[in-house]
């Protein structure tokens, strides 16, 4: 008698451990999935920053480019001299290696 009730306790405890196993397991897909679902919106966010600070570059670029220009325009002659002489220190520079 001891035997079988020690028998049918062991059946009990595979069955326990079984249903732990499957419970464990579920646990984990639920986490993985709950961790890409996460991921997944941080990624969403940082693309929409990363798109406004693209939007931002692209403003302040041009509002530069439409300064420079303007002043290529007020002062030609003064532009076409600095650049000569840029030109002229970029030269002196390699030249020296």
């Amino acid at each position: 008698m001891p035997n079988s009730q020690m028998q049918r306790e062991l059946e009990t405890l595979k069955g326990d451990f079984r249903d732990l196993r499957t419970d464990f397991s579920q646990l984990m897909k639920s986490l993985v999935d709950s961790g890409r679902h996460e991921a997944g919106e941080i990624a969403g966010g940082v693309r929409d920053q990363m798109r406004c600070a693209s939007d931002v570059v692209r403003q302040r670029s041009m509002k530069t480019a439409e300064d420079l220009q303007s002043q290529v325009r007020q002062h030609p002659v003064l532009t076409v001299l600095a650049c000569v002489g840029l030109g002229l220190f970029i030269g002196r520079l390699i030249a020296r290696d």
